[in-house]
């Protein structure tokens, strides 16, 4: 979900409870080497999956922004047809997290958001309001980065069932998936936001991410490894269609 880097900022000292992870010093080759056999085993496939392909590339792009990820105009091309069949078939969250990734990677201008799109986009967060399913932050988050004007309808309520969405992903300790993706999603919504990092949980993610790295789990490895950068970051800022990220300016240990 991440186009551009800001400077990095000094850190604020003693700061408690925060998650610590510099993709710089954090990823081993050898996670990268897999993130790259991944992609192109992707890019090869006889009966390419262009989403797939949006979806790792534009992950190891944000991990590393100055890393050459070339796409030519057929998978370009293939993109933007896979944006249009989810708008087609009303899969909004994958529509707007496509649309993002292929900002990250390329040019968007030719990819059009309709205002049918916008309508179907909140119909879809109005059900997951009303169900209180996992989708609803990240959609929310989604709709934000592609219009950081989008009024979310986000009052005391809504903040309180996404807290408690947290904190179930916490009980599940399911680190990589329900929890960070809730969480990644409330800091971009709001980046003051208290998500409770402590020790514990920080070091779990970690785990959890080192165990991903040795089962070489390429994509999975980058779609989580992004997630610990969003929530490592600074400061997080929603653009048109993009989210800029700063990073502490120091490497701490």
């Amino acid at each position: 979900m991440v186009i551009g880097e800001m400077g990095s900022r000094e850190s604020e000292p003693n700061k408690a409870d925060k998650l610590i992870f510099n993709p710089d010093r954090d990823i081993p080759q050898e996670a990268w080497e897999e993130m790259d056999y991944n992609l192109e085993q992707r890019r090869g496939a006889a009966s390419k999956f262009y989403g797939g392909i949006s979806w790792q590339a534009s992950k190891m792009k944000i991990l590393d922004p100055s890393r050459d990820i070339d796409i030519n105009a057929k998978e370009r091309k293939g993109m933007k047809n896979n944006i249009e069949a989810q708008s087609q078939a009303g899969q909004w969250l994958a529509f707007a997290n496509h649309i993002i990734e292929m900002k990250v990677l390329c040019s968007d201008k030719d990819v059009k958001i309709t205002k049918a799109d916008w309508e179907g986009m909140r119909a879809s967060l109005e059900r997951s309001r009303k169900e209180n399913d996992w989708d609803f932050a990240k959609l929310a988050a989604a709709m934000k980065i592609l219009n950081p004007n989008e009024d979310l309808k986000l009052d005391e309520a809504t903040w309180q069932r996404m807290r408690d969405k947290l904190e179930e992903g916490r009980r599940m300790h399911n680190w990589q998936g329900f929890f960070s993706e809730q969480a990644v999603a409330m800091k971009i919504l709001n980046p003051d936001e208290d998500l409770k990092l402590d020790q514990a949980t920080c070091q779990d993610m970690r785990n959890e991410l080192e165990r991903m790295q040795k089962d070489r789990s390429g994509n999975g490895y980058a779609t989580r490894a992004v997630e610990m950068k969003i929530l490592a970051a600074e400061k997080v800022e929603a653009k048109d269609r993009r989210l800029e990220i700063t990073m502490p300016e120091k490497a701490e240990k």
